[in-house]
């Protein structure tokens, strides 16, 4: 069951980035796909066009509904992804930040607390 939910996975991630990368084709043959329907509606007989909308219309619906579905569950895990990584290297740059200080304060106990070093403190130049 987890390689048909990895390959599953795979797939819809493969067409995701091929429509995000075709988005122009996509878009003019959805165009095409409208202008052919429409003038399949205008060349038919009316009746025979409402009739199969009225029995397709239902399956599209459901369909969508379950298409909409997909998506926003499909993105809220990404979101969550997205936080997660987030969070993870939030962490470690802070681990890291925390590291380098712990590095200079250690170098830098060596030095005299009250060293001027390249600081003229009596006024003459």
């Amino acid at each position: 069951m987890r390689r048909i939910l990895t390959r599953f996975r795979r797939w819809a991630q493969a067409i995701d980035f091929w429509v995000q990368d075709h988005h122009v084709v996509v878009v003019i043959v959805m165009v095409f796909l409208l202008i052919a329907g429409a003038g399949a509606l205008l060349w038919m007989d009316w009746d025979a066009v409402i009739g199969l909308a009225k029995d397709l219309a239902p399956v599209a619906t459901i369909v969508s509904i379950i298409a909409s579905a997909f998506l926003s569950v499909i993105r809220w895990f990404r979101k969550r992804r997205a936080a997660r990584v987030a969070r993870r290297s939030t962490v470690t740059s802070v681990s890291r930040a925390r590291e380098a200080h712990a590095d200079r304060s250690v170098n830098s106990s060596s030095a005299p607390s009250g060293s001027t070093e390249g600081e003229d403190t009596d006024g003459e130049g």
